[in-house]
């Protein structure tokens, strides 16, 4: 009897704490569905707070000391140069310089043939002498006849005969003469001479070529003197003046100095600009026909100057990021001036007490709060 009653209230107990084990276990369920995310107003934090976009440095324009230049471009030529030819027709017999020699005034640069010329010469030497003599002797005749005459021991008409062949004879001892002059200086044009100090730019004529008088043999640079011939704007043209100082770049870190000489008086119609001829100081490294660069020093004066970096180019307009004391940015257009190494004229759009963004001024957008 006692086991019978044991055996249900056994199934009892267990039924009961299968069902708290149930209630339990679905309270666990509930809270795990609630979202992690659901969090009271009071929780949850401010959105307000607006962060900078990027640290920077600022830096202000400094105001410095100028040297005022106007840049243009343009050729590097002879002052002047000399075309040396031939002054009569004959062979080359020998040339005795090349391109880029430098040459002194008179100095031999090449010789013709004159085999032919020295023997006219000779003849022509040797009939100048025969037309002396027979003038010489004709004027003689005449000084006998004239004293004659006068003594009255021969008459006016036999006495004009001597008188004749006198100026007869002068008349062919000058002729002989000059044509011996031609042939000597026929013999000096036969030897090719520098007509002044300088350096030889081009030798357009081999030995053995037969050279036409008039025909141009050498290209000499007068003096070895070059000049730079700037091509400015109209508008710079006021500024220039003979004298000032000019630097000319030739290229790897080469500059040569010269000094403006002359303006010249018109402005090209087609291209609005006109030429400044600079007189270049002696240097081994130019050269007539590069084309270079330069500056003309105008003048010095006061500047205000910010670093090349602190400038963003946007829209083909340059700007400065200015910062004002809120650290938000300012996006502002400048006009610039001359560069003078790493830095840049600002001739409009910033003062000396402006704060600008030094570098990665391009990260940033106008209105941009930033760190300093």
């Amino acid at each position: 009897m006692l086991s019978l009653i044991k055996k249900p209230a056994l199934l009892c107990v267990s039924a009961l704490s299968a069902a708290l084990l149930i209630t339990a276990l679905g309270a666990c369920g509930k809270a795990e569905e609630k979202p992690a995310g659901d969090k009271t107003a009071k929780d949850a934090p401010s959105t307000n707070v607006e962060r900078a976009a990027l640290t920077v440095k600022l830096v202000q324009p400094s105001n410095a000391k100028v040297t005022r230049s106007i840049l243009a471009n343009g050729n590097v030529a002879a002052w002047q140069e000399a075309s040396i030819g031939a002054e009569l027709t004959a062979r080359v017999e020998s040339v005795s310089v090349q391109v880029g020699d430098k040459v002194r005034h008179y100095q031999e640069l090449a010789r013709f043939a004159s085999d032919i010329a020295k023997a006219e010469h000779g003849q022509l030497v040797a009939l100048e002498h025969e037309a002396e003599a027979t003038y010489a002797d004709a004027k003689q005749g005449a000084a006998r006849a004239r004293k004659l005459e006068q003594d009255g021991f021969m008459g006016a008409q036999m006495s004009s005969q001597y008188y004749t062949k006198e100026m007869t004879s002068k008349a062919q001892l000058e002729q002989t003469k000059a044509a011996r002059l031609a042939s000597d200086m026929r013999l000096q044009n036969a030897v090719v001479r520098a007509n002044s100090d300088g350096i030889i730019s081009r030798v357009d004529v081999v030995v053995g070529s037969l050279v036409s008088a008039g025909t141009p043999m050498f290209r000499l640079i007068q003096g070895g003197r070059l000049e730079w011939r700037a091509e400015v704007t109209s508008a710079d043209l006021s500024a220039i003046k003979n004298g000032m100082r000019v630097t000319v770049d030739l290229g790897n870190g080469l500059t040569v100095a010269g000094r403006v000489r002359n303006v010249a008086p018109t402005v090209d119609l087609q291209t609005r600009a006109a030429l400044v001829y600079v007189d270049l100081e002696p240097n081994a490294q130019a050269r007539a026909g590069v084309y270079a660069s330069g500056s003309i020093h105008t003048g010095e004066g006061e500047a205000l100057l910010i670093p090349q970096s602190a400038l963003v180019l946007r829209d083909g307009f340059s700007y400065a990021m200015k910062v004002g004391a809120d650290k938000r940015v300012q996006q502002t257009v400048v006009q610039l001036g001359r560069r003078q190494g790493d830095m840049v004229e600002v001739l409009s759009g910033l003062k000396a007490s402006d704060r600008v963004i030094a570098t990665g001024g391009a990260f940033v957008s106008d209105g941009d709060m930033v760190n300093v």
